[in-house]
């Protein structure tokens, strides 16, 4: 035993531990900066092509998802991996065949508003983080708002300079489109069950294949709503669904209720820039 007390305690063990253990965590770091920016170029590239030609996307995933991954997952937040989605955003822009003085413009104003979210989100207690109380989602609120601002200060810069536009039609833009993709993606993303909750033992994962066609009606109803919307049209076509999320909000948890609301913000987004949903009162 003292022998093996006098090699651990050895200068040359204690060296290879010393190098073996900083090798450990560069390696952690940098597969969890792949991660990140494999999955901010994946974003990126799902707004690029769901965009309509000449404008910029309504529904723009990218900047919710990384700031909810940074906070839900602070290992992820190191400086790699903030490099890793710089750089996943300028990949993305720049394979779509976005110039470069854009694609910096874009990318500023995309790290802009995830960097004073995530600098916000830290100020946060972690229940808060995790909307376990009350009060949690009006923080979220605050946050959001601020983080959207801090994203159109940089989109009133680039308005005038991209698209021939006024600062302040810039910031609106930004602010309202930033506004919209954080409510939405965030509240999944913070409100997601932990891993091992979604691991059931075999008995109760065996329960719960049987499904009550009952709990089915409310998630059932929104597309159902949502599709009657998109054939009436007019005004109001947006609020139809707005019943049945009602329901679903009486019915399900706050995380079924949260990706309920993300489906149907990403459904509205992309069937009003498409032209999908008429909305005009014109006859």
């Amino acid at each position: 035993m003292e022998e093996t007390r006098q090699i651990a305690a050895s200068p040359v063990v204690g060296s290879l531990i010393n190098e073996i253990a900083p090798s450990q965590a560069r390696r952690s770091a940098l597969f969890y900066a792949t991660v990140i920016g494999t999955v901010v170029l994946f974003w990126v590239l799902l707004g690029i092509f769901t965009r309509p030609v000449g404008h910029l996307a309504a529904f723009w995933p990218a900047n919710a998802v990384l700031l909810g991954l940074m906070v839900r997952f602070p290992r992820l937040a190191t400086w790699q991996g903030w490099c890793a989605a710089f750089i996943g955003y300028l990949i993305a822009d720049l394979v779509t065949g976005g110039h470069p003085v854009a694609v910096l413009l874009l990318t500023g104003a995309n790290m802009a508003g995830v960097g004073t979210g995530y600098a916000l989100m830290r100020l946060l207690s972690e229940p808060d983080r995790r909307l376990r109380r009350p009060l949690s989602v009006l923080y979220l609120a605050l946050v959001v708002v601020v983080a959207a601002s801090a994203a159109g200060i940089v989109g009133s810069i680039a308005e005038p300079i991209l698209f021939g536009g006024t600062p302040f039609s810039g910031w609106t833009y930004w602010f309202i489109a930033e506004l919209v993709n954080y409510i939405a993606i965030l509240l999944v993303i913070l409100a997601m069950p932990d891993p091992p909750a979604l691991r059931w033992p075999g008995r109760r994962q065996a329960r719960l294949i049987t499904i009550d066609p009952a709990r089915m009606l409310p998630v059932l109803a929104v597309p159902l709503s949502a599709v009657a919307g998109m054939l009436i049209g007019g005004p109001g076509a947006v609020a139809f669904p707005v019943p049945a999320l009602l329901w679903c909000a009486v019915s399900y948890s706050v995380f079924v209720n949260a990706l309920m609301a993300l489906l149907f913000s990403a459904w509205t987004l992309l069937a009003l820039s498409r032209g999908y949903l008429p909305v005009s009162a014109a006859p």
